[in-house]
């Protein structure tokens, strides 16, 4: 009989042995579980513990056409002695919506049982896909995943999350203290300490935290379109921070940007000049060439921007006067910087010492 999601899901089987703890602790302890058919060959048993203990759930699949017959499944903790939580503890209807998960996946793989999806297993099928598209922000994005979502989620089963155990997991994210960079050899990471005062640097927090649970929801989103799961409710019904991703700004004056340039080290400081003038990115400035830069029009073209698309920025006179000082004596494929260091490394100890000097 074929799997019918929509209307098993929405219909809950009722039994008058199982359906509350009351009539559960009732029943004999026994290892053959008391059975309650959900739909031809698909049923759902509880299992009395015996000493006190709470009873456990299980699913059973049977299919008289399929080599595999009998199947079976355990599905969790009974809330014998618990309030079901819908993850480790079940209620009668939390156990059947899991049982009903199980069927699903048994009919999408044509019978064959198959390892549960781990939440590390998905990320790492995310990942993979991620590369495969030529995804640009590998590295951090593989850095925030290791430190932040395989630590706490890593273990659990994707079909076990709630929308609890997604919001407990944002909220521990943007109330970490943040990461500090370490050498790779560092034995632990440091962490920034933040004051309750620092309104700017929990807004930050928050906002850390939504770029994580975008990466953990592209993975789980990856790993449903793909029917590993059965359904995308535990992470669809959790919304992220609001209203945290304008940061305050606020813009160095005449003589803190003359201070960070005479700070910056020699081979760094006609890109830190640049970066003042311009407002570009480092990744945008170490990529330019003379043929970039219009002196006549004043106009600076930045072929490639962090969207992907190429913008323009007006220069000023003094803008224009510096560039023109670059150009001289380079031929067209020169670039017009220097880059002591690659444009993905963020580590570089001229930047954070010349920023510490201000």
């Amino acid at each position: 009989m074929p799997y019918d999601g929509a209307s098993s899901v929405a219909r809950k089987t009722r039994d008058d042995r199982l359906d509350t703890r009351a009539a559960r602790l009732k029943l004999a302890p026994r290892r053959e579980p008391y059975w309650r058919n959900i739909q031809e060959g698909r049923a759902i048993g509880y299992r009395r513990a015996a000493g006190g203990k709470s009873g456990t759930w299980v699913a059973r699949h049977y299919d008289p056409a399929a080599a595999a017959g009998r199947q079976y499944q355990a599905l969790g903790a009974a809330d014998d002695f618990m309030a079901g939580d819908g993850a480790d503890t079940l209620t009668f209807a939390q156990a059947q919506e899991r049982a009903r998960a199980w069927f699903a996946d048994l009919a999408r793989s044509g019978g064959k049982v198959v390892a549960p999806l781990t939440v590390e297993a998905a990320m790492k099928d995310y990942v993979a896909d991620y590369t495969a598209r030529g995804g640009k922000a590998l590295a951090p994005m593989q850095a925030g995943i290791d430190a932040h979502i395989l630590p706490t989620l890593g273990k659990r089963q994707v079909a076990d999350l709630t929308p609890a155990v997604i919001r407990a997991w944002l909220r521990g994210v943007a109330t970490a203290p943040a990461r500090l960079r370490t050498k790779a050899s560092a034995t632990a990471p440091k962490t920034r300490t933040v004051s309750a005062e620092d309104a700017d640097a929990h807004r930050a927090r928050r906002a850390s935290a939504n770029r994580l649970f975008t990466t953990l929801k592209a993975a789980l989103n990856l790993a449903y379109r793909e029917g590993k799961v059965a359904t995308d409710d535990a992470w669809w019904r959790v919304q992220p921070f609001q209203k945290v991703d304008a940061a305050t700004i606020r813009y160095l004056t005449d003589d803190e940007a003359t201070r960070l340039v005479t700070a910056s080290p020699a081979d760094l400081r006609a890109m830190v000049i640049a970066a003042l003038l311009t407002g570009c990115r480092y990744g945008e400035l170490a990529a330019l060439r003379p043929g970039d830069v219009d002196l006549a029009a004043r106009m600076l073209t930045i072929r490639s921007s962090k969207g992907g698309a190429a913008r323009h920025i007006v220069l000023t006179s003094e803008a224009a006067g510096f560039f023109q000082q670059l150009c001289h004596g380079k031929t067209t494929n020169d670039l017009l910087l220097r880059t002591p260091f690659k444009t993905s490394d963020t580590k570089h100890v001229g930047i954070s010492t010349s920023m510490r000097e201000l």
